[in-house]
């Protein structure tokens, strides 16, 4: 009940008060300002997942755009060697009005990670989590885990639930 009321009233909330008290979870503001606190973390030997933070489309165009950022993650990562993974927002990606788009990106960004040489790109117990959430609202947490089972099945190479190092 509590978060349902900060979330409410956090639209109301100054984005500067916002960044202010958020900021030392978030890696910054753009895919660099990210990959530069990785790389921070890989040389103190640690593993990181990027979230690429992004409302849920609501429109082809939004879940195509949200596609381009995931890819661009997945393209610096390898190109840098980084050891990170990206953490999918599905409801970015079309999920909640066009899963058959959504499947599709959600394949692209797979068959990316695996051409970047990136296995265990995808965190695959948050991928099972956000679509197990966004279905079962719907409630179709049935449907939701025969998704999730024909992924792994079809991608079990680029879906691990920790990135192997390099």
């Amino acid at each position: 009940m509590i978060n349902k009321a900060v979330v409410s009233l956090l639209p109301l909330v100054p984005k500067s008060m916002v960044w202010r008290i958020s900021k030392r979870y978030i890696a910054g503001t753009s895919l660099t300002d990210a990959l530069n606190c990785v790389r921070q973390l890989n040389d103190q030997g640690m593993s990181a997942t990027l979230d690429v933070l992004g409302e849920d489309s609501v429109s082809r165009e939004q879940a195509l755009k949200g596609e381009a950022l995931y890819q661009e993650a997945l393209s610096e990562i390898d190109a840098q060697s980084l050891d990170a993974n990206i953490s999918v927002k599905l409801s970015m990606l079309a999920l909640r009005f066009d899963e058959t788009l959504c499947m599709e990106i959600l394949q692209k960004l797979i068959r990316s990670a695996e051409i970047h040489d990136s296995p265990g790109a995808f965190d695959l117990l948050l991928l099972k989590r956000d679509l197990a959430d966004a279905l079962e609202r719907a409630d179709r947490r049935e449907e939701a885990m025969e998704q999730y089972q024909s992924l792994v099945a079809a991608f079990a190479g680029a879906l691990h639930t920790r990135r192997k190092n390099r």
